[in-house]
């Protein structure tokens, strides 16, 4: 599977959807979302939702005019370029081009192994001072029409300039859908998507390893995630052995050479 050139107009013909939708459809689908990427997100982040049958924001964060230079009022219904033109000159095209790929994944996996599928881009973004910072964009969920064709996503951008690590243009892969496998892959410049030797890591072990980067002790995730602390101690000792590291210091760091999150 490769990361193809793919021009603005060429991904609108693929994206765009017939159903329009409205800024409050987009908000009451995906308001459980909202919620759970306030617990979830590893640092200051917004959200966009696209309207796909006119490819423009049919909902975005009330926040968003603290990650970028514009408000609320600015971004809603302007277009995808709008979103292209807040990105760094250098990574437009690869953002297009891995957004396709993603759309392409997801629209030719089954619709219930679609969420056990975690895609990353790491890109820059224009903060609200009109520099330039790292963010990664995640796509948690989507929503279907009757035929299985996504309408909308719900796009998770997330600040990454807090953190003491040096980012590169790159997308991700993590496939849970196998619960014998999961496959990393990881893509630089606009080559071919390169599997990854890494050890089988679950869905649930993932979302243990995000709320560690967050800095939440065992207790703490055990509440987020309603386990019990003991569960969390377990899979925390088997994250240790997959990953060969002795501390959580070292476990996070593998995190970050990696790019899991």
């Amino acid at each position: 599977m490769d990361l193809k050139p793919v021009s603005v107009s060429e991904f609108k013909n693929l994206a765009t959807r017939n159903l329009k939708l409205t800024e409050s459809q987009c908000l009451d689908f995906f308001e459980n979302d909202i919620d759970i990427a306030k617990k979830y997100a590893i640092g200051p982040h917004f959200w966009l939702i696209p309207d796909q049958s006119e490819m423009k924001v049919g909902a975005c964060s009330p926040n968003i005019f603290q990650m970028t230079p514009f408000g609320h009022s600015e971004w809603l219904n302007q277009d995808f370029t709008f979103w292209l033109q807040n990105m760094h000159p250098e990574d437009r095209e690869f953002a297009v081009a891995s957004f396709a790929l993603s759309m392409e994944v997801t629209q030719n996996t089954a619709k219930e192994k679609v969420e056990m599928i975690q895609i990353n881009i790491y890109i820059r973004m224009l903060d609200c001072n009109n520099n330039y910072r790292w963010v990664l964009i995640q796509f948690p969920r989507k929503m279907y029409d009757q035929r299985g064709k996504i309408l909308s996503t719900f796009i998770l951008i997330t600040d990454l300039s807090h953190l003491s690590k040096s980012f590169s243009r790159m997308l991700t892969m993590i496939d849970c859908s196998n619960n014998e496998n999961i496959i990393f892959a990881s893509q630089v410049d606009n080559k071919n998507l390169i599997s990854l030797n890494l050890p089988n890591i679950s869905k649930r072990e993932l979302e243990i390893l995000q709320l560690m980067v967050r800095g939440l002790n065992s207790p703490q995730i055990a509440e987020n995630l309603c386990i019990s602390y003991h569960t969390v101690e377990n899979h925390k000792r088997n994250l240790r052995k997959k990953t060969v590291t002795k501390t959580t210091a070292e476990l996070i760091d593998f995190v970050w050479r990696n790019n899991l999150i």
